[in-house]
């Protein structure tokens, strides 16, 4: 660069010319360099800026223009704090004074404001800005936009840790293998399944230590062949703790990554802990075969049930056709040989209920009908029935407060099991005297609150009240040999009493005798209406023998329908001795066609019978408009334990029935509006 001068004289006339030249090729190319900076500055897309060391702002390129809202002609000459958002300015004060130390500043995350007051994440990277000399004169800073960056950040850890959740709830982890360098990592879940604390990363030689001695060559075999084969493994493995204890099992799953040219870089893998699911489908498997044995046992027992109560009801009933005696042709002491017959016949029969209902009670299969019971005509109804009973041992049976009328809600077939138990057994430990049965009632509400079954028997040791209430116990080992009995009363009655949300009790004195309760719940007390009350009342109270039909009256035909002849010989027998005009039939298409023919007054049937059987035929009575309206009863072997599966019968009796049964049937159904008979039976 030349700048030319004049020289003039004193007269003002140029004598001569003075030349300076500077070389300013280093000047121009460091301007070309400035320049070419401050082109770059300006075009770059990250935001660039400087300041003093005073924090003052001295350029300001477009992209901090964009970033921050900040025009440059604007923000120039302005503390650069304004971009500091309220309770930042410490930390921007701390990069100033590490500019001022000469100490660089790379990838620094911070938070800063823009014109319009919204924040936005940066990442800062300052350095400082030297002159001449070397001095510090200010600082120069490039801030990047890392807003949505870190907004992806966010959601990629979310989505990791709702992973790592995902994979701890179905006990799945997750691995990788890195072929060429042998680099493994695993997931958290994969790490807690071997035992590691998680954040560590177990080598492969690790892994392979966990699993168990005689799950790793099988193992080995599998991940081999799929890294040659290129084929997806699936096998089981057993994991070992630190202290070679199994830990679980497994089921593991791999398969091979490869490049574009089909080479292998990754073994990539899951191992899911299926120790809870295998153990819940053995006890599924467990639970199904249990299931399976207790059908097998429930259709057993029903089989047996029906082949011995089939003979058992023969020997009982045609025991109890022949004590009557009416043709006078048995001596007293042949009378006493059917007696004893009887007896112990029953004894067998009640031997098999009671080992029966045990068993259905332990296998939580007795099922329960809940209806409302009127419990005074309950206890009036069951006295009556073993009234005879008593007298026959000389014992006089009395009831107090039975003409109580308040309602409780409870399976009655049952309640009235329960009942007859406690009774039953007040009868068999008492000699003479009276057996009390008190029914108490709450005096507010009136509703039976318990049932009291007092006798004036041997009593009960106060160290053995509560073994009575065991299978096969008694008071003394004595007791049964004395006595008889299987010990199953008791444990049977407080089962039934408890599973209908009841309880059963006893209270006793050695040598004074007993008091065993029945205990009912807080609950219900709604009240009988007198018509309710009156008609249950009335159907427990009188003699069964006013039933019997008289000479001149109308005849009361019953038609009994069962496949054993002995059973309808035995009903036909009763019922005639009743005053009842009878006509049987062997199955249960024959009987459906006389009581369409003879409309009879009563229908007793079997469950139990071939072709056709009991359910089936209630069905076609039900459903026939000229049948529908005949009262029906069920009398057979396997009546109580399918109770809830019968549909339109008035009553339900288990066999054997006696006469004092039937005749109590009849009484209480006396009244019933039945068809007369379209044509009159001869007996």
């Amino acid at each position: 660069q030349t700048h030319k001068r004049a020289i003039v004289d004193d007269d003002g006339i140029a004598r001569h010319v003075l030349l300076i030249s500077t070389d300013v090729t280093t000047r121009r190319e460091a301007q070309a360099s400035a320049n070419q900076l401050a082109a770059i500055v300006a075009s770059s897309a990250e935001a660039i800026m400087s300041a003093n060391l005073n924090g003052v702002v001295n350029s300001w390129n477009h992209a901090a223009e964009a970033l921050f809202g900040y025009p440059s002609q604007e923000i120039i000459g302005q503390p650069i704090a304004i971009l500091y958002p309220p309770g930042f300015q410490g930390e921007g004060a701390a990069l100033l004074e590490k500019i001022r130390g000469g100490e660089r500043v790379t990838k620094a995350e911070a938070r800063r404001r823009r014109k319009d007051g919204s924040l936005v994440d940066v990442e800062l990277t300052l350095f400082p800005i030297l002159d001449t000399q070397g001095a510090i004169v200010g600082l120069s800073a490039v801030a990047r936009d890392i807003t949505e960056l870190l907004r992806a950040n966010e959601r990629v850890q979310k989505k990791d840790a709702q992973l790592a959740e995902a994979q701890k709830m179905a006990r799945v982890g997750s691995w990788s293998r890195d072929l060429v360098t042998g680099e493994i990592n695993w997931s958290d879940e994969a790490t807690r399944q071997l035992g590691y604390p998680i954040g560590t990363a177990p080598s492969f030689a690790a892994f392979m230590a966990r699993i168990h001695p005689d799950d790793r060559e099988r193992v080995g075999v599998h991940v081999r062949e799929s890294i040659v084969s290129g084929e997806p493994s699936d096998y089981e493995l057993r994991l070992i703790d630190a202290e070679g204890k199994t830990s679980g099992l497994f089921h593991a799953k791999a398969r091979i990554v490869r490049d574009a040219a089909g080479n292998p870089l990754e073994l990539i893998g899951t191992t899911q802990d299926i120790t809870e699911l295998r153990a819940a489908a053995e006890a599924l498997e467990s639970a199904r075969k249990a299931e399976s044995a207790n059908l097998a046992k429930s259709e057993f027992m029903a089989n047996m049930s029906h082949e011995l109560r089939t003979p058992l009801n023969s020997v009982i009933g045609f025991s109890d056709l022949l004590l009557k005696n009416k043709s006078g042709h048995f001596e007293r002491k042949e009378l006493e040989y059917l007696d004893r017959i009887q007896a112990n016949g029953r004894h067998l029969l009640g031997l098999i209920n009671s080992v029966l209902d045990l068993s259905k009670v332990e296998s939580g299969r007795m099922e329960l009908e809940t209806t409302t019971v009127v419990v005074g005509a309950l206890v009036q109804e069951t006295l009556s029935e073993l009234e005879s009973q008593a007298e026959s041992r000389g014992i006089r049976l009395t009831s107090e407060n039975a003409e109580a009328a308040g309602f409780i809600d409870a399976d009655r077939a049952k309640l009235k099991q329960v009942l007859i138990n406690l009774v039953g057994n007040a009868l068999k430990f008492s000699s003479d005297g009276e057996i009390r049965v008190v029914l108490h009632t709450d005096a507010a509400s009136g509703r039976p609150s318990r049932i009291d079954v007092v006798d004036c028997g041997i009593g009960i040791a106060p160290d053995r009240l509560e073994n009575i209430f065991e299978a096969f116990r008694q008071a003394e080992n004595s007791t049964s040999r004395q006595f008889g009995g299987t010990g199953l009363g008791l444990t049977i009655s407080r089962s039934l009493a408890r599973l209908m949300g009841f309880d059963v009790t006893v209270a006793s004195e050695l040598g004074r005798g007993s008091t065993f309760s029945i205990v009912f719940r807080p609950h219900d007390d709604r009240k009988p209406t007198p018509q309710a009350s009156a008609a249950a009342l009335s159907a427990a109270n009188g003699s069964p023998d006013e039933f019997i039909v008289q000479e001149g009256g109308s005849t009361f035909v019953v038609l009994v329908i069962d496949d054993e002849s002995d059973a309808r010989i035995i009903l036909k027998r009763s019922f005639e001795a009743l005053g009842c005009s009878v006509v049987s039939a062997a199955g249960a298409d024959e009987g459906l066609a006389l009581a369409r023919t003879m409309r009879p007054n009563l229908i007793t049937i079997d469950l139990l019978m071939p072709k056709k059987n009991g359910w089936d035929a209630l069905r076609e009575l039900q459903a026939d408009p000229l049948l529908r309206d005949i009262p029906v009863v069920v009398v057979s072997a396997v009546a109580n334990e399918n109770r809830k599966q019968i549909f339109g019968a008035l009553e339900i009796l288990d066999k054997p029935v006696t006469r004092e049964l039937l005749a109590h049937l009849l009484h209480r159904n006396a009244r019933l509006s039945v068809p007369s008979p379209a044509t009159a039976i001869t007996p």
